[in-house]
């Protein structure tokens, strides 16, 4: 049994002065002091009330809270329905599921090792006040190689029309990657994610380029009107006169286009290079002009003369020639 000390005794005037006379003498204050009593042998005793304490005075006992407790450590039935403190309601239906004391403590403990298993093996993530040892604990643990040497990159299989892989840019990358902890695989996935956003960049400016070239060349079919296949087919004479490919992407250009139709329009007929070593780079309607205006020809003469062997065949063959240009853009013939 624990011990406690004994509550104090305390006194007033009355207890050891009798009503009506003088003052004691001090060997009855003793007296009273030693027995506990008032002088006189009498047993009545007065106690403190505990500190912060204010006495009813209306009632004459105070009782204690029932216990939780029925014999040992094992709780009373219903005993969480006695704990009246609005702090205990939201566990009260947790804490109908404990019979005792122990399978408490038992409870407590099973779960503080659960979650002790289930943090094995883990870090912290990083935050912005995270030491450098802890960064680095996190990106071993995420698979992030320690230096750029040791990433395995795999160049995407196939690349996009007009996409290139730049092996001498991989290492750059790769130091990227290793010091913003980014893992292989996700640097895999960027390289391959970049590959189809610059293909799929690459087609829209295709598309851009090849929607003006046709606005240029409508526009230019309207300026230069019926001789368009005409101006077309020495412009690309005068290119190869020139020393430049008649399928050079200038020859898209209308501005260069003009030059050189221009240009070969002050050079002799016989100074230029033949239509007929353009070969397929003319279109059905110069190669038609090709025939009616260029005496290097096979043509040329036998098209223009009615008694030519050939005659009909060679205005077979610009009619056909004029029909498939016709064809092309897109007339019915």
């Amino acid at each position: 049994m624990l011990c406690r000390p004994a509550p104090l005794k305390y006194f007033t005037m009355s207890d050891i002065t009798p009503s009506g006379a003088g003052s004691a003498p001090a060997s009855n204050l003793a007296q009273g002091d030693a027995t506990g009593g008032i002088p006189g042998g009498g047993t009545q005793s007065h106690h403190a009330p505990p500190a912060g304490f204010s006495p009813d005075p209306g009632t004459q006992s105070h009782h204690a809270p029932p216990s939780i407790f029925s014999e040992g450590l094992a709780f009373t039935e219903g005993w969480y329905e006695g704990v009246k403190d609005p702090a205990f309601h939201p566990y009260r239906s947790m804490a109908a599921q404990f019979k005792d004391l122990p399978t408490v403590f038992k409870s407590l403990h099973d779960t503080k090792a659960a979650l002790s298993q289930r943090t094995d093996g883990m870090v912290k993530l990083p935050t912005a006040t995270s030491t450098p040892e802890e960064v680095s604990a996190y990106h071993r643990a995420i698979g992030v190689p320690e230096t750029a040497d040791a990433y395995e990159i795999t160049p995407p299989a196939q690349l996009p029309e007009g996409v290139e892989f730049a092996p001498e840019s991989l290492h750059e990358f790769k130091e990227f990657a290793v010091k913003h902890g980014i893992p292989p695989a996700t640097a895999n996935a960027l390289i391959a994610f970049q590959a189809q956003a610059e293909g799929e960049a690459i087609s829209q400016i295709r598309e851009a380029h090849q929607e003006r070239a046709q606005a240029e060349q409508a526009q230019l079919q309207r300026e230069w009107g019926m001789k368009y296949e005409q101006n077309l087919m020495l412009a690309k004479r005068a290119a190869e006169t020139f020393g430049m490919k008649a399928d050079h992407p200038a020859m898209r250009n209308p501005d260069v286009l003009k030059a050189m139709a221009f240009a070969a329009s002050k050079i002799s007929e016989s100074s230029l290079v033949s239509g007929e070593k353009l070969g397929g780079m003319l279109s059905p309607g110069s190669e038609a002009r090709d025939i009616m205006a260029n005496p290097d020809n096979p043509l040329h003469a036998a098209y223009h003369t009615s008694g030519h062997p050939n005659h009909e065949y060679a205005v077979s063959q610009y009619m056909l020639k004029m029909k498939e240009q016709a064809q092309r853009e897109g007339f019915q013939v």
